[in-house]
């Protein structure tokens, strides 16, 4: 059995897996697979079809981009490589060592379920959530899941606010998800609130 053959059975087992999603977006009503998730789907396929994933963030003329290099255990010669254009966030208050570490986290996972097509909601920007979100016009009326606690419309969560937010949201034993039910947060601050939320 050669690698794209090995790589397709890897495929068709994490579509039969019964794993359930465990992430939940409250605020466009749809479930995820956590970064957990992802590495255990990756992995258990891996290991039954005997292949392994290796992972490199590189930069070259053009910029940072990340290498997931797939690797046949039963003849190492055998590989597939894929890359993908990234960059390394910049997050207040952390250091270079720890941005370099969110770049690699999240380059890493997107670039796993883009090999072995692992499916997501939250990816699709044609989804009926999505498609309900950008046709919300200003003049209706304001649903109880759309209120902070408050009562007040939600806000969208600046990027100079993260940080007064995360320390709030720590002392309450919140997680990342849990903010979204009162804050509107765009994909790249929701990744610079899930990295910071990460740190002890």
């Amino acid at each position: 059995m050669n690698i794209y053959e090995k790589l397709q059975n890897a495929r068709d087992l994490i579509k039969k897996s019964n794993l359930t999603k465990a992430g939940r977006n409250d605020f466009s009503k749809y479930d995820y697979y956590t970064p957990e998730q992802v590495n255990k789907l990756v992995q258990d396929a891996s290991k039954e079809v005997k292949i392994i994933d290796k992972f490199d963030l590189l930069k070259d003329e053009f910029g940072m981009f990340g290498k997931l290099t797939l690797i046949d255990l039963e003849n190492i010669e055998n590989v597939i490589v894929f890359e993908q254009r990234t960059d390394i966030p910049t997050i207040t208050a952390t250091n270079i060592a720890q941005q370099i570490g969110g770049s690699v986290t999240y380059t890493n996972r997107y670039m796993l379920m883009t090999a072995f097509d692992i499916k997501d909601n939250n990816l699709d920007f044609d989804t009926p959530q999505k498609k309900k979100i950008t046709t919300t016009t200003k003049t209706e009326t304001k649903k109880d899941d759309e209120l902070t606690p408050d009562g007040k419309q939600k806000g969208w969560l600046n990027e100079k606010d993260i940080d007064k937010v995360v320390t709030g949201a720590k002392e309450k034993g919140f997680e990342a998800k849990d903010l979204r039910k009162y804050y509107k947060i765009s994909k790249d601050n929701f990744a610079i609130l899930e990295t910071k939320m990460e740190d002890k």
